[in-house]
């Protein structure tokens, strides 16, 4: 356990307990791991769980079974949870991330893969994704967000505040729900487009719904 301004070398340990301003070197192998307030480290390999608030900032490979991250921090690498994987506040990933299932609330900037058998977000601010892949796809804008947008009160300030997801290359999955998302491809079994998305191309397999608010350039039948 570390309380104030500290560093933990790189090693083994049963419970890591991380309380003020501490620096991680090396690779951290540990049952478990909590941070909060400041934390800086590089790799990272848990046994059961991670539960990080505050700001931080890991440069390596990060792995838990779980993983709950609050506040401002930012993954140089890959980010990968056996079971579950939840986000809120904003959140930056320079690799992949990938678990059974992904919660997102607020904003997360991925460049590279989102996998998950359950992937859902809820986004407040623009937010964006390489890819996603996984079975159950849900993307949406927080409720309140979503009423202020459709406020024609003070339009030129709801168009500069504008939240969107930004998808770079494709969304694949067997259901998959979005709105306000920005996307070049999305394929899947069953895809419902709610209002607000800019989609090049729809592939779908079995049904598909797509809202009159938003903008599709193409709809293939797979």
């Amino acid at each position: 356990k570390v309380s104030g301004v500290g560093s933990v070398a790189n090693g083994e340990y049963e419970h890591v307990s991380l309380h003020g301003n501490v620096k991680l070197f090396g690779l951290i192998k540990c049952k478990s791991l909590t941070a909060r307030g400041k934390a800086r480290g590089e790799q990272i390999v848990c046994d059961k769980n991670i539960k990080a608030s505050g700001n931080g900032t890991f440069t390596g490979k990060v792995t838990a079974q779980e993983i709950k991250v609050s506040g401002h921090y930012t993954f140089g690498s890959d980010v990968i949870a056996q079971n579950s994987l939840h986000c809120a506040g904003n959140v930056k990933c320079t690799g992949d991330m990938e678990a059974e299932k992904i919660k997102i609330r607020g904003c997360l900037q991925c460049e590279g893969l989102l996998n998950a058998e359950d992937f859902d977000v809820k986004f407040d601010s623009t937010t964006r994704f390489g890819s996603v892949g996984g079975k159950k796809i849900s993307i949406r804008l927080k409720l309140m967000q979503k009423i202020l947008q459709c406020i024609a009160i003070f339009p030129l300030f709801i168009r500069k505040w504008r939240a969107r997801t930004h998808v770079k290359f494709a969304v694949e999955g067997d259901d998959i729900f979005m709105n306000h998302t920005v996307c070049p491809r999305v394929t899947g079994k069953n895809v419902r487009i709610g209002r607000g998305c800019n989609i090049d191309l729809v592939q779908y397999n079995e049904t598909v719904k797509i809202s009159k608010n938003s903008k599709v350039g193409k709809v293939e039948k797979i």
